[in-house]
């Protein structure tokens, strides 16, 4: 059955998971122990069949159950099986115990595996409550007693009697076959073709109450875990079903009968480190910061009508800058992982978003506000943020990313200023203010940070679900609307200062390079504008609008007289020259 979500499904169980907390069951199968290197009860018991068919010199391969069921006339027992081979309690869990725990032979193995760390962890969050499993080892309540957490485990009727109610404990783990330990472990299908009442009670409460995310289990063999799921008459929360490959019949009609959300997954490990590096992304994505951005605008507007906070308002701006420099170059934004796929970039994209609100807004703030007294105070941030360290081994794409906040700071300060017509500031921004570029020299921030300098491979489409001619403009223009609300109500108001914003960056892109003796390595930074209005003999564009500027005041143009292309028609005429010539193969 076809996924009914556009969006990838394990992003779609992280914001579940996340958004209701602790409402979220796990149904888990022998897939998360057989990767630790522990049998299933049925692998055991066909093992310790080959060795009795061994001893009695008779040869129980390739069916060791058939054998036996021949045999001895009936289908194999587990508990019945141990209780002849052994004759003590002792020597039933030594001889249990050679297939479970670790030895020196199985080293590295019979441990508790990152699924079930990743899992434990995100029950120490509170975002797991309720684990149901099908396993009788004991590596999930190892790893969650790795986090701290003692659970309440239900493995027979007597634990399920005396267990404490599911929303009193930090987490129930109900083990629907058994504990190792327990000679009463169910394994044979007539075991499992029905639970005790109480245990059918249990778990019809589960699925009628809780989420379900279900993974490693085929759902072949358990016949009445199969029932409880299908007796469920409501559906108040979703259920994901994770799978290796395809799933089997009986897992397909239950996906169906539930209406599941289907996960291909590659790997146990790989699916629960994933779903917990997403669902604590989102915890930290909507941490409250300690000043909002609301509040953060406020303070700049205070302190920027009263000299005495001069230092006080340097401080706030700095604290602030180096916040999300620290925060870029954590661990939390890895350029050694995760795979740069779409789905964790578009995650990073939203976690760099929300890191750096309250410096967006106090920047807008601050150069909207300030009648030039603290120029220097907006530029140095943009600054810190445009020379971010990028050294040391990773991925290229992570590594590029971390430039994403520059650009969107440069957009900021750029589209306020253009609205107030601050032409001087827009040519000490682009053309005089420096950073290092990927070879570490000095070079004007507009030719060094582009709005293609962040993204690698296909990360700039990953940005909107249909094709754009740009999608990383029209990405910007999308997240900054909001922040320009107030200064720019009207759309069309916006729509014209970010195009104009936009033409004024490739004509001094231009303008730089022609200034600095480089080669053109890339076309102007055309933007936005040269597309929404494709029929350009008979719209409006800004193009028109600055040319009919320049023809109409000449040098007398405002951004002419506050030094852009050095005060000159000649300079301003190259570059739209330059610009106007990709322009036109863009046309074609």
């Amino acid at each position: 059955m076809p996924n009914r979500r556009l969006i990838d499904p394990l992003v779609s169980l992280a914001f579940s998971i996340y958004t209701n907390k602790g409402i979220y069951a796990l149904l888990l199968g022998s897939g998360l122990s057989n990767a630790a290197g522990i049998p299933t009860g049925w692998e055991i018991v066909s093992d310790l069949i080959r060795r009795i068919a061994k001893l009695e010199n008779e040869d129980a391969a390739p069916d060791p159950i058939a054998w036996f069921t021949k045999k001895y006339s009936r289908e194999p027992n587990y508990s019945e099986l141990l209780d002849s081979l052994t004759r003590s309690p002792t020597e039933r869990r030594q001889l249990i115990s050679n297939y479970i725990e670790p030895t020196k032979e199985t080293e590295g193995l019979r441990t508790p595996t990152p699924a079930h760390r990743a899992i434990a962890q995100l029950v120490a969050a509170g975002y797991i409550k309720v684990i149901i499993t099908t396993n009788f080892d004991r590596l999930i309540e190892q790893a969650l007693s790795e986090c701290g957490i003692i659970p309440t485990v239900i493995s027979s009727l007597d634990g399920l009697m005396g267990a404490v109610p599911l929303q009193h404990s930090a987490c129930t783990v109900i083990k629907l076959h058994g504990d190792y330990l327990d000679t009463r472990i169910k394994n044979s299908s007539g075991e499992l073709a029905g639970y005790d009442p109480a245990m059918d009670k249990l778990l019809d409460r589960i699925f009628d109450e809780f989420g379900l995310l279900v993974a490693g289990w085929s759902a072949e063999w358990d016949i009445a875990l199969r029932a409880a799921i299908e007796r469920c008459p409501n559906h108040r929360f979703g259920v994901y079903w994770a799978v290796r490959g395809e799933p089997s019949d009986e897992a397909q009609r239950l996906i169906n009968h539930r209406k599941a959300d289907l996960i291909s997954i590659k790997h146990a490990d790989q699916f629960f480190v994933d779903l917990r590096e997403k669902v604590l992304s989102l915890e930290q994505i909507n941490t409250q910061h300690p000043l909002s951005q609301k509040l953060a605008i406020a303070t700049v507007k205070r302190y920027l009508v009263d000299n005495r906070f001069q230092i006080t308002l340097a401080d706030l701006v700095s604290a602030e800058t180096e916040r999300v420099v620290t925060a870029i170059l954590s661990d939390e934004f890895s350029i050694a992982g995760p795979s740069y796929t779409k789905t964790d970039f578009l995650l990073r994209i939203d976690q760099f978003n929300s890191l750096c609100s309250v410096l967006y807004g106090i920047l807008m703030t601050g150069c909207r506000w300030d009648s030039g007294t603290y120029n220097d105070y907006w530029l140095q941030s943009l600054c810190r943020l445009a020379n971010v360290s990028t050294a040391g081994s990773g991925l290229v794409g992570w590594i590029k990313l971390r430039h994403y906040p520059a650009l969107v700071a440069l957009y900021v300060m750029g589209l306020t200023w253009i609205h107030r017509r601050k032409y001087s500031l827009i040519d000490l921004m682009l053309t005089k203010t420096t950073i290092k570029n990927s070879r570490m020299e000095e070079t004007p921030i507009v030719l060094s940070l582009t709005w293609w300098s962040p993204f690698e491979g296909n990360g700039a489409q990953w940005l909107h679900k249909d094709n754009r001619y740009t999608p990383i403009n029209d990405h910007l223009f999308s997240i900054l609307r909001p922040l320009f609300m107030e200064m720019i109500p009207d759309e069309t108001d916006f729509e014209e200062t970010f195009d104009r914003f936009e033409y004024f960056q490739a004509l001094l892109y231009v303008h730089a390079a022609e200034n600095s003796n480089r080669t053109y390595h890339s076309p102007p930074p055309t933007g936005r504008f040269w597309w929404r209005n494709r029929d350009w003999d008979n719209a409006r564009t800004v193009m028109k609008d600055v040319e009919a500027e320049v023809q109409k005041h000449g040098v007398n143009w405002p951004p002419l007289k506050e030094g852009l292309f050095d005060g000159t028609t000649e300079n301003f005429n190259t570059a739209k020259k330059h610009v106007d010539l990709v322009l036109s193969k863009y046309q074609g």
